[in-house]
Order: C-alpha cells, then sequence, then structure tokens
C-alpha cells in the first residue's frame, strides 16, 4: 500500500467536506465519504470519483498519510450463524453486534479490546436475514431487533425480482423503498440490497449524505438505522 498521499492543495488539511484529492500512485481523484478517530488519530475514508466502489476505498488522516497496513480483529469465535447486524441493542451507548444465535458486546467501549463478550440471548430457529437491522420501532425509547428469515433456497429469487422493481417504480425515498422491498420479499436481504444500492447509484453518494444523513455511502449495509419517520 503507498505510504504517501498528496492533497489537492499542498499542506491543506483534509477534512469531513474535503474533495478531489490525488493520490500518489492512483488515477483520478477523490473525496472523502467517512471519518473515525482511532487511538487520537482522525482517519478519514476516500472514495474514487469516477469508479465509486469499483475501485477499492482509502484510508489517509488529516495530513493526507496512511498507515501502510491493514489489521486483522476478532471479535469472537462463537458460531454465528445466517443474519449479521449492528446497533446499540442495549441502551449502553455502545454498538453491540447481533447474529442468529446471539449478541456480541464490546468491553469497557473499545471495539479493540480483544474479543467482544458473547451472549446467546436470540438463538433464532431459523435463519435470518442480511442486514438484521436495530431500530425504535415503537418509539418507546428502546431499539427494537428487526429480522426476515433468511435462507438458501434460490427458488425466492424470481419474485424477489418482481418485488424489488415495484419498490424501486414507487418513486419514494430511500427509507420507503428499502420498506417496501423488505416487507414484500422472501428472503429479503437480497431485496433490500439491490432495491437501496440501484436508488443509491442512480442519486448518487452526495443525496444520500445530504438529504438523509447517511455518511457511510460506501457500504448498503450500514443503512442500519434510520434517522427519518415514515408512514
Amino acid at each position: 500500500m503507498v505510504k504517501e498521499y498528496i492533497n489537492h492543495v499542498p499542506g491543506q488539511l483534509i477534512t469531513r467536506n474535503t474533495d478531489k484529492i490525488k493520490i500518489q500512485g492512483h488515477v483520478g481523484k477523490w473525496y472523502v465519504i467517512d471519518e473515525t478517530t482511532h487511538k487520537g488519530r482522525l482517519i478519514f475514508l476516500l472514495q474514487h470519483e469516477t469508479y465509486g466502489d469499483d475501485a477499492a476505498h482509502i484510508a489517509v488522516d488529516e495530513n493526507g498519510k496512511g498507515t501502510g497496513e491493514f489489521k486483522k480483529y476478532v471479535i469472537g469465535v462463537e458460531n454465528a450463524g445466517h443474519g449479521l447486524g449492528a446497533g446499540d441493542v442495549d441502551g449502553d451507548g455502545n454498538m453491540e453486534i447481533i447474529v442468529k444465535d446471539g449478541i456480541f458486546h464490546m468491553k469497557n467501549g473499545d471495539p479493540y479490546s480483544g474479543l467482544w463478550e458473547f451472549s446467546a440471548e436470540i438463538k433464532a430457529a431459523k435463519p435470518w436475514s442480511v442486514p438484521v437491522v436495530v431500530y425504535d420501532v415503537n418509539k418507546d425509547g428502546k431499539n427494537d431487533i428487526i429480522a426476515g428469515y433468511g435462507h438458501p433456497d434460490c427458488t425466492n429469487m424470481f419474485q424477489n425480482i418482481g418485488f424489488t422493481i415495484m419498490a424501486l417504480k414507487n418513486d419514494a425515498n430511500i427509507e420507503e423503498t428499502t420498506m417496501i422491498a423488505l416487507n414484500s420479499g422472501y428472503d429479503t436481504d437480497c431485496t433490500c440490497g439491490i432495491a437501496g444500492a440501484i436508488w443509491g447509484i442512480t442519486q448518487g453518494a452526495k443525496v444520500l449524505q445530504r438529504d438523509y444523513g447517511i455518511t457511510d455511502t460506501g457500504y448498503v449495509a450500514a443503512f442500519v438505522k434510520f434517522n427519518r419517520s415514515f408512514g
């Protein structure tokens, strides 16, 4: 991985709104789609302005420097099963990872501190969908876990194609479009994923960021928390 990066204005720090970033060893220009802090260091995720998800994302700090390495973190060794989601399930302010067979809880609010604590408090009888959504459905101040039935039966693909097209033809916003796909389809990780991906491609990442507050536009699965209400 190339360690040296060149910002579009030499010496200027990268911010959340920086675009037209030139990167040494890569063609074209890049723009910031997300940011995080790791060990006191501000890190920005960059996406290619022309090729989008077809090009690998690049992470740099505010000075345009990359770490030059990736590190693997293992959060657990338990059998997860089919189905995956993330969100604050227990209201402690930390993100939990939800799988079919239980919930992974990070220790002391630090996701990098080692293995997460696993609690087998779900034990779903059947495979779950991907993604599993964490959202306060009944507005009681507590997040709920929303999971559809997921399974490997490919015969559902035929009716799911129709449900996906139906959701897109509704000419709705991304929340309503994905909810139509979710509620109508079978094994709805594919219907939601395809409907959301097509909506995002046609509308563009900047619309997702500006109108919906979805900053991590590089990953459809990041859309696990809805910030707007819908009827």
